[in-house]
């Protein structure tokens, strides 16, 4: 359902949407460039990578709650355009560093952190930006453009990522994202809906507004039901992703340029899902959708570990591995976002996110630690046979709850 100009909302959410897709292609760049940089300028063994990836997302365990409640009390666009700001800055501080001859892995266990509490804050308030732009039956379709434009970005990303690295060495690619954090926040800026007032903060308890935000994630029996399977999903392929980048490069012999391209043909997956997850949910009901993309992308890790050194066959696997997994989670976070943003309050949207990304992402710290220290007992590739074969695990808590029964949007209301 394509979201014209004449919708309620229409121009500023094609606005924000144009910003956040060039952000999107940005920070998919530094997803490769910060573990290569470490990898390739300073030879970071798999526990440092793993240390990098868990102080990337610790802050969704040290400031997911609090910044729920602010995001609540105070309007949300300025903090998302500070977001925005504050990453570029950091990111720039990488190449920076490099130039100087002062790049070493402490700073990039700085940068990860910092760009990780103001990722926090701008996803916490993320979350509310589409509901306010664009009218109830179009929820969906708003976050399936977005998805789309995260899949594109996944796909392009990594490739451009590659060739980046290759020719300009993995510090100075940064500068990229660094770019285009700037432009997502230009973006932002340029909304001209008027952002209506939060409630008054007056005489209400920090921790009621606490036990409120974390009723509205896990109080409801289909949010509950996709946090629990998110936050199991997220522990085990954090691991998985933690190891396969030092795999691809010391075990398979992958170079950077070729991997990128691996990766984005990859995220082809991605793409897709996002485009027919709307469909997909017309004629199977949400929930059935939701149940058959998890199952998708949770098996589609199972064959990476025992894959040998780097060949049109091996690169093929990947290829199908990967996109089989970026296919199920496109289609299950187009709805399980909108079933979120549905069944909350707009009031609590902001806690309601909190919470639930302290749940989901308040994992991926332990899983990068779990991940680095599970490759240096038994090896990269023993590792990554026993995290593929225990991650279709996290979809017990599907099985457990009404989710596979859910028809429509509306009955969950």
């Amino acid at each position: 359902m394509p979201i014209s100009r004449t919708d309620n909302g229409g121009r500023d959410f094609n606005a924000f949407w144009a910003g956040q897709s060039i952000s999107l292609v940005g920070s998919q760049v530094t997803t490769l460039a910060l573990p290569l940089t470490a990898i390739l300028a300073l030879g970071a063994t798999a526990a440092e990578l793993g240390a990098l990836q868990a102080v990337r997302f610790l802050p969704f365990l040290i400031f997911a709650l609090p910044l729920g409640i602010v995001t609540d009390r105070v309007r949300r666009r300025p903090l998302l355009i500070a977001a925005d700001l504050g990453r570029a800055a950091a990111l720039a501080s990488v190449p920076l560093a490099a130039v100087q001859g002062a790049l070493r892995i402490e700073l990039l266990y700085g940068v990860a952190f910092v760009t990780g509490a103001l990722t926090v804050l701008f996803d916490v308030a993320y979350v509310t930006v589409v509901p306010s732009l664009v009218t109830t039956e179009r929820v969906v379709a708003a976050n399936a453009k977005l998805l789309t434009s995260s899949s594109v970005a996944e796909v392009g990303g990594p490739a451009v990522a590659g060739q980046l690295v290759h020719a300009l060495g993995a510090p100075f690619a940064m500068l990229v994202d660094a770019a285009s954090f700037v432009v997502g926040a230009t973006s932002i800026a340029l909304i001209r809906r008027p952002e209506s007032s939060p409630p008054s903060a007056r005489n209400r308890a920090l921790g009621r507004e606490i036990r409120e935000g974390l009723a509205a994630s896990f109080g409801n029996r289909y949010v509950r039901a996709v946090g629990l399977m998110a936050a199991t999903y997220n522990l085990i392929e954090t691991a998985i992703l933690t190891l396969f980048i030092p795999f691809a490069i010391r075990d398979l012999r992958f170079d950077p340029a070729a991997l990128g391209l691996v990766l984005g043909t990859g995220a082809v997956g991605a793409l897709t899902g996002a485009l027919v997850a709307t469909s997909l949910g017309r004629r199977l009901g949400i929930g059935p959708a939701l149940v058959v993309a998890m199952i998708v992308e949770c098996v589609a890790f199972v064959p990476i570990g025992a894959l040998s050194e780097a060949s049109p066959a091996v690169a093929s696997i990947l290829v199908v591995a990967l996109f089989a997994n970026g296919f199920g989670l496109a289609v299950s976070n187009v709805h399980s976002v909108s079933v979120r943003q549905t069944v909350t309050a707009p009031a609590l949207l902001g806690r309601m996110n909190a919470g639930y990304r302290f749940l989901v992402t308040g994992t991926v710290p332990i899983g990068a630690v779990l991940g680095g220290a599970l490759g240096e007992a038994v090896g990269l590739r023993f590792a990554l046979v026993i995290l593929g074969l225990v991650l279709p695990v996290s979809l017990l808590w599907i099985a457990m709850s009404p989710l596979p029964r859910l028809r429509a949007l509306g009955s969950v209301c």
